[in-house]
Formats: C-alpha cells, structure tokens, sequence
C-alpha cells in the first residue's frame, strides 16, 4: 500500500457548554452554516461526520469524525475551526483528538512484506 493511500480517522470528543445549548436550534443552525460549512468546504479531503452522543454516554456530548488522506489538510481545518465561534465564544469544550491510520496494520504488513522480498 503506497503511503499516499493511507486514510487518517481522526475522533475529536466535545461537550456542548450551555452558551451553545441556550441557542435555538436555528441559531445552532446558522452558527453552522456560516462557520463550520465553509470550513468544511475549504478542505474538501476531509469528511467530516457529526455524531451526537449525549444520550449514550456521559463523557462526551458530540462527536466528530474526520476521514482525511492528507494530514495538512486536516491541521489547516481544525486551525480554522478552533479560531470559529465553536471554540472562540466558547460553544463546545474540547475533550480529546484522538488519530489514527485506518487499517494501519496493514499498510505495516505490506511494508514488511515488501521487505523481505
């Protein structure tokens, strides 16, 4: 597996503050569209899914999950959505970043696969 097909998964936890939970649902609404979104679509190779929590466990509220190949890109989103209203008024509070190279084991096999040939 060339290095360049890695795919990164990248798990940041968040709890919601209640400057966030006071907001209504349209004004989380527009905070999204206008900062969030465009952030998203400034880094086109990374996916990024939402997951609500809070109903299943106490450690977190929210849950995002990144799917990148490009690690610098990654980097360049999050500055952009730390320097946002999420993190700046703050809205949500960070719990972890937790990375990882999905399938990485196998890309270390292939490696020493490769090796010993």
């Amino acid at each position: 597996m060339p290095h360049s097909s890695l795919k990164y998964v990248v798990i940041v936890s968040l709890i919601a503050l209640p400057s966030w939970l006071r907001l209504s649902r349209t004004e989380r609404a527009d905070v999204i569209s206008a900062e969030v979104e465009p952030a998203a679509a400034a880094h086109h190779d990374c996916h990024i899914r939402w997951i609500d929590a809070e109903s299943m466990t106490a450690l977190c509220s929210d849950v995002m999950i990144i799917d990148t190949t490009d690690l610098r890109s990654w980097n360049h989103l999050w500055e952009q959505l730390r320097d946002s209203s999420l993190f700046a008024e703050p809205y949500f509070e960070l719990v972890s970043i937790v990375p990882g190279i999905e399938d990485g084991y196998a890309d270390y096999e292939a490696e020493l696969a490769a090796s010993d040939a």
